[in-house]
């Protein structure tokens, strides 16, 4: 992918936000940190964080004189949300990625989020998303980790029983 590419790529993954959201973030938005912008659909103000590597990808790309957007073009002006999608499907069929779409970057988020133990409430403040909308999104990741603490508990359990029966027998 190109800087720019990669870049649009971690703006969606690690800011976690709406394709349409992300093409309107500018430089503009990131004070002390943290990208801060009002999402077009809802509203809602969210300040997410800048994760180290979208941080990196953000300073590889040199700033547009004509445009104050993170993502802009070889000529400098603001990519669109159509431009953008069509330049992810040029790069999908390019390497193979038939059926994966930018806004499943967002997903991605929820998921990772998940997976290192942030809540719901966590995520939603990243995302901006509903509580219900960030369950959906998360359910399937965290079943793994589920699972294998579930079965921690169970062994701890078949330990203690066992623990318990040998005391049993110990004793005279």
């Amino acid at each position: 992918a190109t800087p720019m590419m990669r870049l649009a790529m971690a703006s969606l993954y690690y800011g976690g936000q709406r394709v349409s959201d992300t093409v309107r973030m500018s430089r503009a938005h990131i004070l002390g940190g943290q990208a801060q912008l009002i999402q077009q659909k809802t509203g809602k103000l969210v300040s997410v964080p800048l994760h180290q590597t979208w941080q990196n990808e953000i300073e590889r790309v040199p700033a547009s004189d004509q445009s104050m957007t993170l993502l802009h073009n070889r000529s400098g002006r603001p990519f669109t949300e159509d431009a953008l999608q069509a330049r992810w499907r040029r790069l999908r069929d390019e390497i193979g990625a038939e059926g994966y779409h930018l806004h499943g970057l967002r997903k991605n988020a929820c998921c990772k989020l998940a997976e290192a133990h942030c809540t719901s409430f966590e995520i939603s403040a990243i995302t901006g998303q509903s509580l219900d909308m960030v369950e959906y999104y998360v359910k399937e990741a965290e079943k793994p980790a589920l699972a294998s603490h579930a079965i921690g508990l169970w062994e701890e359990h078949d330990r203690n029983e066992s623990a318990k029966l040998s005391d049993k027998t110990a004793k005279p």
